[in-house]
């Protein structure tokens, strides 16, 4: 030590504790914080917007479940699943749980619009994390649906969900064209896809959204029957 100062071991395990309970307390004061930064921004949006998303308190909850494209995938849109859940708590909703990191949340609203939720969402995640993510909701009935016509497909499986509906022209032509090796199969709402080979396959996301005209987001069967669990 410098100066001929020593330090016992005892006291380096104390000096340890001491550093560990203040980085906990500053964990702990970060998290209060955005917490409460999100919760007065929803005042002030609700404000200029007329109202919350939410209905009546004494409205039935409806299960939604939240999708968020792209995020944690690089240096940018970069998210915990504490900042996303003090998000959906400070809109209004309850009963939050997130799953993974890639940004999935299961959660109960009086709410009922899914394009309403969805746009709170982004609003919210811009405004208080300067995030510009997209967000996909969908009920809980409507992702069982799309679980239990799933095709048996080969290969590494992924169930695309669509943001919004495409033209009947742009989906007939993209279901008509050969994606081979992938197999691709779906609808206005979801898309399925068997990859050969996922890694290097050049039926991208960015393609897909290109020749649909629609943003989307994909996930596996698996993450989406543990949202639904």
């Amino acid at each position: 030590m410098p100066n001929g100062l020593t330090v016992t071991a005892a006291e380096l395990t104390r000096l340890r504790h001491k550093a560990t309970r203040a980085d906990t307390r500053r964990r702990r004061r970060h998290a209060r914080a955005t917490s409460k930064t999100v919760q007065v921004w929803v005042r002030r949006a609700f404000a200029r917007e007329g109202g919350p998303t939410r209905c009546s308190p004494y409205a039935a909850h409806m299960r939604w479940i939240l999708l968020l494209r792209a995020i944690n995938l690089g240096p940018t849109n970069k998210v915990a699943m504490k900042d996303l859940t003090h998000v959906l708590d400070g809109l209004g909703h309850t009963g939050v749980k997130t799953y993974l990191n890639s940004g999935n949340a299961v959660f109960h609203s009086t709410a009922r619009s899914a394009k309403r939720i969805a746009g709170d969402v982004e609003l919210a995640l811009n405004e208080t994390l300067g995030l510009n993510v997209r967000a996909c909701v969908r009920t809980d009935a409507e992702l069982r649906a799309a679980l239990d016509d799933l095709p048996d497909l080969p290969g590494y499986v992924t169930v695309t969900v669509l943001f919004d509906t495409p033209t009947a022209k742009a989906l007939a032509d993209f279901l008509d064209t050969d994606w081979s090796p992938e197999v691709v199969g779906g609808n206005d709402q979801v898309l399925y896809l068997g990859f050969q080979n996922a890694a290097r396959t050049k039926l991208t996301l960015a393609k897909i959204e290109k020749a649909l005209g629609v943003a989307a987001t994909a996930r596996t069967p698996a993450t989406l029957r543990k949202l639904l669990a």
